[in-house]
């Protein structure tokens, strides 16, 4: 059903921030060294996603991780275009 009246691209956007408040881990010495918000909760969550393979644990949605592994020793310019 197609729908009429008030055109949906004329609604209001509401916007709302999502939480960030997250653990904050310290690689080194593979510990939970307290909390962190903001950005830098961002900054770790993006890192985990870079370095975590894509479908290799179960934990993880297909959403999760990348797939930069099998992009080693290739061309630069061709891992760029991959990567992006």
């Amino acid at each position: 059903m197609i729908p009429t009246g008030a055109s949906i691209l004329n609604a209001p956007v509401e916007e709302q921030q999502q939480p960030s408040l997250t653990w904050k881990l310290d690689p080194e010495k593979k510990r939970i060294t307290g909390m962190i918000d903001g950005l830098e909760a961002v900054k770790q969550a993006v890192g985990i996603m870079l370095r975590t393979e894509r479908f290799r644990y179960l934990i993880y949605s297909f959403n999760f991780g990348s797939e930069l592994k099998g992009l080693i020793g290739l061309s630069p310019l061709f891992v760029q275009s991959e990567a992006t």
